[in-house]
């Protein structure tokens, strides 16, 4: 059974060297130093920030060594940040999975060439909230010295307590959330009763017009018999001498005539009505199946952020389960691969970028043309190993573009149906059984 360390490192101070001379024999052709080479005092930040607990677990089981099965989290994390002073198995499987992991950066730091360079890119990075893979590339790189070493470790140090600040304020924006959509959702069921009791008094409204205007209908139809018996009348009422009796009747037809226009202009003011009530019931009909939808994307972005939080604070026993399986926390595992996101809402980027790199990939974003250059996006695409593209937060042309550039290179393209996170992981979940499972289907444009 392995053995757990408790006392920490003491902290480092700035000048502290990173390297001792007899360290330096082993480094490699291009001077880059290994893990074992670095202060151990830098250890426990280097594995915590760089490497998974699954990575740590997978790690273990590959170099035989078999933990209680009452170990903590902690004190797994505290074996591989002792193994890592020596150049054994643990700290070479280490180093090769940090290598692999974060190549992408230490290609980007390797163009370096002194400390202003580093502290650039460092900065660069920090400001895109990409930390591991940079992390590993400064404090392993030849031209690094001990004071920018010292201080990268301190701004990590620092940012571990921001973010567990920030998780409870991730917690209080759930709950806000939560509550949000607890009133959109009362706010559909009361606008589902007043179109319900609006549709149904328009219903009663078009029955009842339905009975006038029959009932004006025959009556036109009374007044078309009567004109034309007294069209009849008229003719005889020529033959007649003039007299009393035809004034009589002339003013009797002349009565009649505008009973019937009265009549024909009331059908037509009824009919006038009765079509506006019925475009009222079309339009209110439609205003509800909006709504519908709109809770519906809510509720379920609620579910899926909620669903990530959880998983993110280690609030939910199927998660531990994971990792004590060797898996993302997450379930997902993307292998390092680059994933680029194309348009979508721009508030949700960070939450995205979170979510990808706690896969084991590596975020890339644009945003489709908005406010990014439209010819950045074809160098964005290039970087990608597969893309992502919310359909209903892209213009068209952006979106045939990206179809067009993955069709080409075939690339995995994944068409999500909202900007929402559902949608989101249900994409990330396609591209990661895809990699695991060579005869999965990947929709392609």
């Amino acid at each position: 059974m392995a053995d757990w360390h408790t006392a920490g490192p003491r902290l480092p101070l700035p000048g502290d060297p990173i390297v001792t001379l007899r360290q330096r024999r082993d480094n490699d052709a291009s001077g880059r130093r290994k893990l074992w080479q670095l202060d151990p005092r830098l250890h426990c930040s280097v594995i915590g920030t760089c490497l998974s607990l699954g990575d740590l677990r997978r790690i273990a089981r590959k170099v035989g060594v078999v933990f209680a099965a009452d170990a903590t989290d902690y004190q797994v994390h505290g074996n591989f940040a002792r193994w890592a002073e020596v150049p054994g198995a643990a700290a070479r499987q280490m180093h090769k999975m940090l290598e692999r992991r974060h190549a992408a950066a230490v290609r980007r730091f390797g163009r370096a060439g002194g400390d202003s360079d580093l502290m650039s890119l460092w900065q660069q990075s920090l400001a895109a909230g990409e930390v591991p893979g940079p992390y590993w590339a400064l404090l392993t790189h030849p031209a690094a010295s001990p004071t920018l070493s010292w201080r990268v470790f301190g701004d990590v140090h620092m940012l571990s307590h921001l973010v567990g600040a920030a998780n409870h304020a991730d917690i209080r924006r759930l709950r806000a959330l939560e509550a949000e959509r607890d009133g959109l959702v009362d706010a559909l069921s009361a606008a589902k009763a007043t179109a319900s009791r609006q549709e149904q008094d328009s219903r009663a409204l078009v029955v009842r017009h339905a009975a006038e205007v029959r009932e004006l209908s025959d009556a036109r139809e009374a007044a078309r018999v009567a004109q034309h018996r007294l069209a009849v009348a008229e003719a005889r009422i020529c033959d007649l001498e003039a007299g009393t009796a035809v004034a009589a009747l002339q003013a009797r037809i002349a009565r009649l005539n505008r009973s019937v226009d009265q009549a024909a202009a009331e059908v037509a003011a009824l009919q006038r009505t009765a079509d506006e009530r019925q475009r009222e019931i079309v339009i209110l009909r439609q205003a509800n199946l909006r709504l519908s939808r709109e809770v519906a994307g809510l509720a379920s972005d609620c579910a899926a952020a909620e669903a990530m939080l959880r998983t993110r604070f280690g609030g939910d026993s199927s998660d531990a389960a994971a990792a004590d399986g060797g898996a993302e926390p997450s379930g997902l595992d993307l292998g390092g691969r680059r994933i680029a996101y194309v348009g979508g809402r721009s508030g949700l980027i960070p939450h995205l970028r979170s979510v990808v790199v706690r896969a084991g990939g590596i975020f890339i974003h644009h945003d489709g043309g908005l406010e990014n250059a439209a010819a950045r996006l074809d160098e964005t695409l290039a970087q990608a190993d597969a893309v992502l593209c919310p359909i209903d937060c892209i213009s068209h042309g952006a979106c045939r573009r990206v179809k067009t550039h993955c069709k080409r290179r075939a690339k995995p393209f994944v068409p999500l149906r909202t900007a929402g996170l559902s949608s989101f992981l249900t994409g990330l979940a396609t591209l990661a059984a895809a990699a695991h499972d060579p005869g999965a289907q990947v929709d392609t444009p």
